[in-house]
């Protein structure tokens, strides 16, 4: 099948409308505070296309949105009751990395962190 130049521009109109569109879909989850990957799987398409499409709009670095208390208050709660920060964050739709900056020293150290794995080992025995 041989296409004519008018075909082949009206097919050009219509893929550049979808990525605008799509582009347009990307830059409003990405202001909503999603991360690139939270926003490739919302949209159908890879981290790398979200990346692309934030430098083609000039959106550069994390459009993170403001915490809301009901926000915080979860995420402390979450934490209390022994949640690790990537949890927390991932409930929240949020990164493991910000919840501790809201709240940081909820982490085990290194050292507690090994004594936890061997009393696991040693339960696990039981």
């Amino acid at each position: 099948m041989v296409h004519t130049d008018e075909q082949r521009a009206h097919g050009r109109q219509v893929i550049t409308a979808n990525v605008e569109e799509r582009d347009h879909r990307i830059a409003e989850l990405v202001r909503q505070g999603l991360s690139n990957a939270q926003v490739a799987e919302a949209v159908g398409v890879s981290d790398r296309t979200v990346t692309r499409a934030r430098k083609r709009m000039g959106i550069e670095g994390r459009q993170c949105r403001r915490a809301t208390e009901n926000e915080k208050s979860k995420a402390l709660e979450m934490l209390e009751d022994g949640a690790n920060y990537k949890e927390v964050g991932r409930t929240l739709g949020r990164s493991g990395s910000q919840i501790k900056t809201w709240f940081p020293g909820y982490s085990l150290t290194p050292s507690e962190a090994g004594k936890l794995g061997v009393l696991g080992k040693i339960m696990n025995r039981l």
